[in-house]
C-alpha cells in the first residue's frame, strides 16, 4: 500500500474486508538506538477511518513522506491507539498502556514470550 514499507496490497485489502465486521488497524513500528517512526491506518466498514499518518521522531528517519514530531504523543502509533480507545493512565505512552512495548523484537512474538 502506497507510503508503507511492509503493508502489501493483499494484508490492506484483506483488512478492508475485516473491518465489515468491526476496526482493523495496522501499525508499523520501527526504532533502532534512539531513532524511528511508526506508519499507522484503520480501516471501519470496509473503508479507511483514520490516517494513514506516517511520524518519525528525528529528521532521516522513514521517507519524505513521515513528518517529525517532537513529542511522543504525536506518533502515529499513540494517536492510533487513542483513536482506538487506549488511555495511558500511568503508563508512559499508549503503546506502552496497550502493552505494545512488551515484545521489542519480532522473533519474541513468533516464540510467544
Amino acid at each position: 500500500m502506497a507510503g508503507f514499507y511492509d503493508l502489501t496490497t493483499g494484508i490492506a485489502e484483506r483488512a478492508r474486508e475485516l473491518s465489515r465486521r468491526g476496526t482493523v488497524a495496522y501499525l508499523h513500528s520501527e526504532f533502532f538506538g534512539g531513532g524511528g517512526f511508526h506508519a499507522a491506518i484503520a480501516w471501519r466498514d470496509g473503508e479507511v477511518a483514520w490516517g494513514p499518518r506516517f511520524t518519525a521522531n528525528m529528521p532521516g528517519e522513514g521517507d519524505k513522506h513521515y513528518v517529525v514530531v517532537d513529542h511522543r504523543d504525536g506518533m502515529a502509533a499513540n494517536a492510533l491507539l487513542r483513536w482506538l480507545g487506549v488511555r495511558r493512565g500511568d503508563a508512559i505512552d499508549e503503546y506502552a498502556a496497550a502493552g505494545l512495548n512488551r515484545h521489542r523484537h519480532s522473533e519474541q512474538w513468533a516464540e510467544g514470550e
